[in-house]
């Protein structure tokens, strides 16, 4: 009667040493960065709806370089494109001067200059997450109705 027991007890330590020590060296792994979750996310530019992100890229020498798609149904003037990034700390800006206008359905491309610049040994370290916020306002308005979207950008250094 005992027996089954006994069986059942000594299958659960056994095997729960195994998946105690995997966890261990999983946890190694992770901690001296062998094992980066980020990594194996993949690269995405998102932007509430109605401007979509085309194309993207994060060098040290150039910044952030977007690619910038108006899907509003009317057109826009771009008053400032900025990206935050909290590790490394960076913020990167494109201030048009005038606005920039982008008609419904073009696309545009905006290169974001980075203060402070993006270390060159940052490159081909792993994916690195901006925070994207885009102010403009509608063809038919004034500037003083500026609407900001915001998004993600998660990309690589290249």
């Amino acid at each position: 009667m005992f027996r089954k027991g006994q069986a059942a007890m000594e299958f659960l330590l056994t095997y729960g040493w195994a998946i105690l020590v995997v966890l261990v060296v999983i946890g190694v792994l992770a901690s001296f960065g062998i094992l980066n979750v980020g990594n194996l996310l993949p690269e995405r530019c998102t932007i509430q709806t109605g401007i979509s992100c085309s194309d993207f890229i994060v060098t040290p020498a150039a910044g952030v370089r977007l690619g910038l798609k108006n899907g509003l149904g009317k057109g826009i003037y771009l008053v400032n494109v900025s990206a935050g990034s909290q590790s490394p700390a960076t913020t990167c800006q494109f201030v048009p001067a005038p606005a920039q206008f982008v008609a419904n359905g073009a696309e545009t491309e905006v290169q974001l200059t980075c203060n402070p610049v993006i270390s060159p040994q940052l490159s081909g370290s792993g994916k690195k997450s901006f925070d994207l916020f885009l102010m403009y306002y509608f063809e038919d308005s004034t500037a003083t109705f500026t609407h900001t979207s915001s998004g993600d950008l998660r990309a690589n250094i290249e």
